[in-house]
């Protein structure tokens, strides 16, 4: 037992997956002849066993011996898994003298239907006292941005009210969400063509491997190198960066593909929509402006994003990074004689165009100023509009935030 217990713990330590463990004790015996314990077994189901009900149970008593006499921190997520079930993920932040600092562990599991606010207090609530820890305790409630979420902290806060009079720090929803949104608040104003090619592109490829033989061979021809298309998530709207700097590596293959070789060697191809999307986007004379234009963007919010990807407590530079990240933006479109007397993000700064510098004064990028170059003076304007709107609409949506 004690052997199966140390192999437990080593597939754990090093991500083994559970179907790794069958018929170990055979591989062992096979290994080391006469040394491996007859009694010695192990499967995907034992290994399992063994972590969720002899492991499990110890590391959370461990973990509950030190969390249950300090102030803690509930997280949660709510998610839907392989199975089709609503999963209630709840976790618990504290400070522990044994690691030196803010420690993060699983707390509960939860399987639920419905994912009403209500449901998800109770069971945040019932996981609390299934811990045997001190609501008097709680110090926030940390959570993604959907609008139930914010009603289940209104829930947990007059609970914790009535424990102790005093309420749960506001430290609002995930900011990484909020940032992604804002990035996505500017694509609405420019940057939705950019975004509708890397998808189409990348599932015109997907699944067909005929098509990757003959892009391939084009790649070759083109001399680019033989990388894959990136998939785009559009839940996540900075994927669209790495995506976006493949589809410019692959600029000349792709075109060569789509606009001679299909034409010329697939014809039945030019019957298909995406076929027909993905043409007119690459003719679009402004698509490559906008391509440059939001790489350039999204590398700030992706700076930003970085800072909080850690382990670590971040907490008491968020308000400066995202006001910082706001400024960054701002000093693009805003006059600098206006940023110069505001210390701060001001959201009445965007109300009052007077305080926008010049089309012309707009930062764009050298990339992007390159590219316009090639439009028509009408284009261009209505390029540069679009670049304002955009930093317009991603700096007031951070506005909710700072």
């Amino acid at each position: 037992m004690n052997a199966e217990l140390i192999w437990a713990m080593n597939a754990v330590a090093h991500d083994f997956s559970a179907a790794s463990c069958d018929g170990l004790g055979a591989v062992f015996s096979a290994m080391f002849p006469g040394t491996t314990a007859k009694s010695f077994s192990m499967g995907k189901d034992k290994f399992r066993y063994l972590i969720t009900e002899a492991l499990g149970p110890y590391f959370r008593e461990e973990m509950l011996k030190e969390a249950g006499n300090t102030l803690f921190v509930l997280l949660y997520d709510e998610t839907t898994n392989e199975a089709k079930q609503k999963e209630l993920q709840v976790s618990i932040s504290f400070w522990s003298d044994e690691k030196g600092g803010v420690v993060t562990q699983h707390l509960e599991t939860f399987f639920i239907g419905h994912a009403t606010a209500q449901i998800i207090a109770d069971h945040l609530l019932r996981a609390i006292d299934n811990a045997n820890l001190l609501k008097k305790n709680l110090v926030a409630v940390a959570s993604d941005g959907p609008n139930v979420n914010k009603k289940v902290w209104k829930l947990i806060n007059e609970e914790v009210k009535t424990v102790r009079g005093v309420g749960l720090v506001d430290i609002g929803t995930c900011s990484l969400h909020i940032v992604h949104n804002a990035f996505l608040k500017g694509l609405d104003k420019l940057g939705e063509k950019s975004s509708e090619l890397v998808l189409l592109v990348y599932h015109f490829f997907d699944g067909w491997p005929s098509r990757w033989e003959d892009f391939e061979e084009i790649q070759g021809k083109k001399k680019v190198p033989k990388h894959r298309f990136i998939k785009h998530a559009s839940t996540r709207w900075l994927t669209i960066l790495p995506a976006l700097l493949r589809l410019l590596e692959q600029w000349d293959a792709l075109k060569e593909y789509f606009l001679k070789h299909i034409p010329n060697q697939e014809k039945r191809l030019m019957a298909l929509a995406k076929y027909s999307r993905i043409v007119a986007l690459l003719r679009d004379p402004t698509i490559m402006a906008e391509i440059h234009f939001v790489i350039s963007v999204g590398q700030v919010f992706t700076d930003f994003s970085k800072t909080f990807q850690k382990e670590e407590p971040l907490i008491h530079l968020l308000y400066d990074e995202l006001n910082n990240l706001a400024k960054v933006l701002m000093n693009r479109f805003i006059k600098s004689e206006v940023m110069a007397k505001e210390e701060n993000f001001k959201e009445e700064t965007l109300d009052n165009p007077n305080n926008f510098v010049s089309r012309e004064k707009i930062v764009l990028g050298d990339d992007v100023h390159n590219h316009i170059q090639k439009l028509n003076e009408g284009q261009k304007q209505a390029f540069i509009s679009s670049v304002r709107n955009h930093y317009v609409a991603a700096v007031r949506h951070l506005s909710s935030v700072i």
